[in-house]
């Protein structure tokens, strides 16, 4: 499904995941610089290191500021499944921080930049911020959306719509946290990894990647997506938006009013 943008004013040199969060709820300044204020320490992970193992318990939210990871589940008899791709703006950690031990591990796909809260940090910081808890209401509500769009790839779309689609959602994933251009985006994610999340070998994938290029729906070059034919692409994948709520508002703690809503323009 895609995620639309949220006409509203989004500060300069913002964080993905404040960039994410203020599609949906209104963040004032004061709140924003409390929420950044939180993060402890940022790090950079390298390439093909494990954030988080499976069976190891986690006390701490990685939240993505640049980079690609993977979350994925290894089976008794070592398959892997691929449960989603983890992109700017991502909470590493999520849900696997509130479960003892960890039910899920995660992996860099690429050098990755992260800011790192605590859990019991982050829990105070939406108490302390009731506009970031109910931004973060919305950031599950979109996991779980996009979760039951990849239980539908599985079950019923074709090998073809499955990539179309994946191709989708991953632009609007990266747009909603200001990270991809109008019509194209990086993708540095092997045939593999693909196939793993969407049920395919990594050769069907090769020969499903070839007949979008060849049917000028898209084009792949060093590693950047561009659609070609964004409307075609829609209607293959049967595309479609997640519907788009009004912006929330939480009343001000001192007198009760709503926070005034920044000005309209396009982030």
């Amino acid at each position: 499904m895609a995620v639309p943008l949220r006409l509203v004013e989004i500060p300069a040199d913002n964080h993905p995941l404040v960039t994410r969060l203020c599609r949906h709820v209104l963040l004032s300044d004061a709140e924003i610089a409390r929420l950044r204020s939180g993060f402890e320490r940022r790090l950079t992970i390298k390439n093909k290191r494990d954030v988080l193992l499976e069976g190891y318990k986690s006390h701490s939210l990685h939240v993505v500021v640049s980079g690609f990871a993977v979350r994925y589940k290894l089976l008794a008899d070592g398959k892997r499944q691929v449960l989603s791709i983890i992109l700017p703006g991502d909470i590493i950690g999520m849900p696997c921080a509130f479960f003892q031990p960890s039910i899920y591990s995660v992996t860099t796909l690429c050098e990755v930049t992260v800011d790192v809260v605590s859990l019991a940090r982050f829990l105070e910081l939406c108490r302390e911020v009731p506009s970031l808890a109910v931004g973060m209401l919305w950031y599950s509500v979109h996991e779980l959306a996009t979760y039951g769009d990849h239980i539908i790839d599985v079950g019923r779309r074709s090998p073809l719509e499955r990539i179309a689609h994946f191709l989708l959602e991953m632009h609007s994933r990266l747009r909603l946290a200001g990270c991809a251009a109008e019509s194209s985006f990086e993708m540095p994610l092997s045939q593999e990894i693909i196939g793993d999340l969407l049920g395919l070998s990594a050769p069907h994938v090769n020969r499903m990647l070839h007949e979008l290029k060849s049917e000028r729906l898209i084009s792949i070059f060093r590693r950047q997506v561009t659609f070609k034919d964004v409307e075609g692409l829609w209607l293959l994948a049967q595309f479609e938006p997640l519907p788009s709520p009004a912006i929330a508002t939480i009343p001000s703690a001192g007198n009760g009013q709503m926070d005034r809503p920044r000005s309209s323009r396009l982030a």
